[in-house]
């Protein structure tokens, strides 16, 4: 398997007891001779998992979809139906 340096991500997985206990939070890994990107939280999947394994981040982005394409919903069922014609 190769694997692609630009699209390889690191994550130090802790908790949160530890995390305050690390001094340096930080590792460098390197393939191919470029360091490879870490970050606190990484999307996989459709999953987003923090570092602290955590899902706070995951369920604030999950709220935010539903919650515009449940007001999508409500704007165009405002419109469906809405064509009354009355004959006076």
């Amino acid at each position: 398997m190769i694997l692609n340096h630009s699209k390889t991500k690191t994550m130090i997985v802790t908790g949160k007891r530890l995390a305050k206990k690390m001094e340096i939070p930080f590792l460098e890994i390197q393939l191919n001779f470029t360091n490879l990107e870490q970050g606190p939280s990484h999307t996989l999947v459709g999953l987003t998992i923090h570092s602290q394994l955590s899902f706070d981040m995951h369920l604030e982005q999950l709220c935010t979809k539903l919650s515009q394409r449940i007001g999508v919903l409500i704007i165009r069922g405002s419109e469906w139906g809405t064509s009354i014609t009355l004959n006076t």
